[in-house]
């Protein structure tokens, strides 16, 4: 079957990142029958804006703010219904580098127990307190752990990349490129989830199906974490309810009551941490 990619771009009240996303894309080497379509969570229809500066790019207007899985779902099953090989989900926020599509399919194809692939991110030059998964100028974030212990999620975040693609429990869904094999297997997204932990549930999801997920070293994307909110604290409450969510979904009593305990302790904690940070630089 030849391939076929489809690369879906959330757009929220974000025009000209996905814009600016959307044309890093098409100019950097593409298979053949590469297409992107662009999922409008917003709350007006901005058809016509993107018909203008992509018209390229097929447009998909959501009912409304319906979240990232339940958004990027619409774009799934419609990749899947015009013949999809493989769909890429990536952020508006995100810019990828000229040569990024083809060594991530090759990691697929040498790998054939993966089923999903995702690239090193580097954040561009600004101060990265706010990054919930680490990173910043200077370093890489890669995949990510899961600590089932307390329900943690820490990621690997080096200024050295490796050499060879790594095997991860999960990886961020900023940047992803996934098998149809694995929609077709996992199904879709959890929608219970608004934003944030969607990526990880799904990471677990795909792992008891029978994939692996590979990070990809060779390939870096610029991601600036973030970018949607005017005040970065404000995802602790989408991550604090996500976490509950996840608890909720994969974990029996009594062993949900330390992640439950952790869960409490670490968001409200991240919280402070965060908004002392703050206090001092404006001191």
């Amino acid at each position: 079957m030849a391939t076929k990619i489809f690369c879906l771009i959330l757009n929220y009240n974000q025009p000209r990142d996905t814009l600016h996303c959307a044309k890093s894309i098409l100019a950097s080497r593409l298979p053949p029958s590469t297409e992107i379509i662009l999922i409008d969570n917003g709350p007006r229809s901005l058809k016509s804006f993107f018909a203008q500066h992509l018209p390229k790019c097929q447009y998909l207007k959501s009912p409304g703010n319906i979240g990232f899985a339940a958004g990027n779902n619409q774009g799934i099953q419609l990749a899947l219904t015009k013949g999809a090989t493989h769909i890429l989900i990536i952020n508006p926020d995100v810019t990828v580098p000229p040569h990024f599509l083809y060594p991530l399919l090759q990691t697929l194809r040498a790998h054939p127990r993966a089923g999903l692939v995702a690239p090193a991110h580097t954040e561009p030059a600004r101060n990265a307190t706010h990054s919930v998964a680490g990173g910043g100028q200077g370093s890489y974030g890669l995949g990510g752990h899961i600590n089932w212990r307390y329900c943690a999620f820490p990621h690997d975040n080096v200024t050295n990349l490796p050499t060879h693609p790594k095997s991860y429990d999960l990886l961020t869904f900023a940047c992803v490129l996934i098998k149809k094999e694995v929609f077709l297997r996992a199904g879709s997204m959890d929608e219970r989830y608004f934003l944030y932990l969607e990526d990880v549930d799904y990471c677990v999801t795909a792992k008891r199906a029978g994939f692996n997920l590979l990070l990809d070293p060779q390939v870096v994307v610029t991601h600036r974490t973030s970018s949607s909110f005017a005040d970065p604290r404000a995802k602790i409450k989408y991550s604090f309810r996500s976490s509950f969510i996840f608890i909720r979904k994969w974990y029996r009593f009594p062993g949900n009551l330390l992640p439950i305990l952790h869960t409490i302790y670490f968001y409200p904690s991240t919280y402070l941490l965060w908004t002392w940070k703050i206090f001092r630089r404006k001191m």
